[in-house]
C-alpha cells in the first residue's frame, strides 16, 4: 500500500497573511543610489540570541545586491560573513558596491552597517543565462 503525503489545506488569506508577513521582514526603503535602509521595527532577534536574526540578514542583503542589477542577471554565488552582531533597536543600512558590470557578469559588495560599523558583508555574483549547447545534466531515471 503507498500513501501520497498531502499539504494541509491551506486558506488563502493564510497564505497572503504569510507571504505578507516574509515581504515586510526583508522589505529595503531606498535613501540613496545603492543605499537601502531595512527599519529597526522590521529586524528580529531570536529569544536568547545576541543579536538580530542572521537569516534575514542575508536576504535583505541579496535583495540589495539585486536592486543595483538589470532584471536579466540572475544570482550565480553569494559569500557572506557576519562580522559584528547586528541591534534589533537600530536600523539596518545596506550599502551596494558596483565591482563590475560585464556583458555577462556582474559582481556587488555589500555592507550592512549599523553606527557606521560593518556587521555583515557579502560578495553576490550575477550571470545572463547562456545556452549550454547540448551541456545539460541530463537525469537519469531507474525504471
Amino acid at each position: 500500500v503507498f500513501f501520497e503525503l498531502q499539504p494541509p489545506a491551506v486558506t488563502m488569506s493564510e497564505i497572503q497573511w504569510e507571504e505578507a508577513i516574509l515581504a515586510r521582514s526583508v522589505h529595503l526603503d531606498e535613501v540613496d543610489t545603492d543605499v537601502f535602509c531595512a527599519s529597526k521595527d522590521d529586524l528580529w532577534t531570536p529569544p536568547g540570541a545576541r543579536g538580530i536574526f542572521g537569516g534575514q540578514t542575508i536576504c535583505q542583503t541579496l535583495l540589495a545586491a539585486i536592486k543595483s542589477v538589470e532584471a536579466q542577471y540572475h544570482v550565480h554565488s553569494f559569500h557572506g560573513y557576519f562580522l559584528l552582531a547586528g541591534d534589533s533597536d537600530r536600523n539596518l543600512v545596506f550599502h551596494v558596491f558596483r565591482i563590475r558590470d560585464g556583458k555577462s557578469f556582474a559582481t556587488r559588495t555589500v555592507e550592512a552597517r549599523q553606527q557606521n560599523r560593518a556587521v555583515f558583508t557579502a560578495t553576490i555574483q550575477f550571470h545572463v543565462p547562456e545556452p549550454s549547447f547540448g551541456l545539460e545534466l541530463l537525469v537519469v531515471v531507474n525504471t
